[in-house]
């Protein structure tokens, strides 16, 4: 069975063409997803976005509630999950005012 990668979609990822070649880390080396969702990681990763005790906005900034995983993430996924969140809400500000490092990155 061939790779059914476009290669017009990696270029607009910003990712090399070659990419898609059998051998290479994007080629499919992992093994197929499983074909139903493990409902213990749903449960495992919702969670609250961020929850703020000091200034003038106090409380929880939103939930993040998870409908399906298919694999563990790698590392501390639930903070993986947080800090993308509070990146992407842009409320990093908050965080960091509760002490909390936000290592996430903002794209785009």
């Amino acid at each position: 069975m061939g790779c059914c990668v476009n290669s017009t979609a990696l270029q607009d990822l910003g990712l090399p063409v070659d990419a898609a070649k059998p051998g290479s880390p994007m080629s499919g080396s992992k093994p197929p997803a499983p074909l139903a969702p493990d409902p213990a990681l749903a449960l495992a990763y919702s969670c609250v976005v961020l929850h703020t005790t000091k200034g003038f906005l106090r409380g929880d900034w939103g939930t993040f509630q998870a409908e399906a995983f298919y694999r563990p993430l790698p590392g501390d996924a639930v903070r993986t999950i947080r800090q993308l969140l509070i990146r992407a809400l842009d409320i990093a500000n908050y965080a960091e005012r509760e002490g909390e490092t936000v290592e996430a990155e903002l794209l785009g």
